[in-house]
């Protein structure tokens, strides 16, 4: 499961880690014409993507599906 979803993992990672840098640090946004600031946006993104995987792992694991027993 974990090799299926690795290129998601690895860009939800990616994207965590950049919003978790744009939260804490002061960064000149070019094309917004803006400086970063805190929003706390980094806590509820974490945990939708948390929430996600949970939801992923769940239903990987679950071998009572009608999808599955059609075949």
């Amino acid at each position: 499961m974990y090799l299926k979803y690795l290129l998601m993992f690895v860009m939800f990672s990616y994207h965590i880690i950049s919003v978790f840098i744009v939260e804490n640090t002061k960064i000149y946004f070019f094309n917004l014409q803006t400086l970063s600031s805190h929003t706390g946006c980094f806590i509820p993104i974490l945990f939708s993507y948390v929430l996600y995987y949970m939801v992923l792992l769940l239903m990987e694991a679950n071998t009572n599906s009608r999808l599955l027993l059609a075949e």
